[in-house]
């Protein structure tokens, strides 16, 4: 396969869900969609070896290590699609040796970056940056929901994401009363570009930075949406 240039694998076996580390070098691929197999830094820095005129990668990203030195600096990647489960350190790691994205598409859980975190690094790191579409889900903000809440949406109306961007978020408060009362935050880019869009039925809040509030989401990208009614 030396004349490959775009390659799509999908993995249907449960109990063989990581990404073997590549052994064969291609100098024609250029296009590499990675589904349901998860890379470490380690095997993502093997691949990026492997691949090295690679522009476009979507792969499912899992690491719980701290060796940070495993990545090098990935040039040829311009488009970058990642299901991210891991910390904010080696994220910031990671955009940190991408520095020629263009487009970056991910969705992380278990922390949340506000603006001004996401301003830093993009400013530090990607200043080739045109297209960002991220989306956070299900991550708990303490006991002040409504208060942290607004202000984490203040954080991406400055004029870093409004003005020089049209880069618009839009947020979801969920609160839990059972055994205590805990509130939890969905954030996502707009238009809503992610094939599945989770249940809102127990949404108390929800606001945006577009000019105006009260438009509808644009979601002619979704595939699965999540639905819970006590009536069903």
């Amino acid at each position: 396969l030396s004349k490959l240039t775009y390659c799509y694998l999908d993995n249907c076996f449960v109990d063989e869900n990581y990404f073997p580390n590549p052994t064969v070098i291609s100098t024609s691929l250029r296009h590499l969609n990675i589904r349901n197999m998860t890379c470490s830094l380690f095997t993502l820095t093997r691949l990026c070896q492997c691949t090295p005129y690679l522009q476009y990668l979507s792969i499912m990203f899992y690491d719980d290590s701290d060796q940070l030195n495993s990545l090098l600096s990935i040039l040829s990647i311009t488009r970058l699609n990642i299901f991210f489960e891991s910390s904010i350190i080696i994220l910031q790691h990671l955009l940190q040796n991408t520095p020629n994205l263009y487009h970056l598409t991910i969705e992380t859980y278990y922390f949340i970056l506000n603006g001004n975190q996401w301003k830093e690094m993009i400013n530090k790191y990607l200043l080739k940056l045109k297209i960002l579409q991220f989306k956070t889900s299900s991550v708990a903000i303490g006991e002040y929901g409504e208060i942290q809440f607004n202000e984490i949406l203040d954080s991406f109306r400055t004029k870093f994401w409004i003005d020089e961007h049209q880069w618009f978020v839009q947020c979801h408060l969920f609160r839990q009363d059972i055994p205590d009362t805990r509130y939890y935050i969905d954030i996502f880019t707009l238009p809503y570009t992610f094939k599945d869009f989770p249940d809102v039925t127990n949404c108390i809040l929800s606001k945006s930075t577009r000019p105006y509030d009260n438009e509808y989401l644009t979601c002619d990208r979704v595939i699965n949406l999540h639905y819970k009614s006590t009536y069903f």
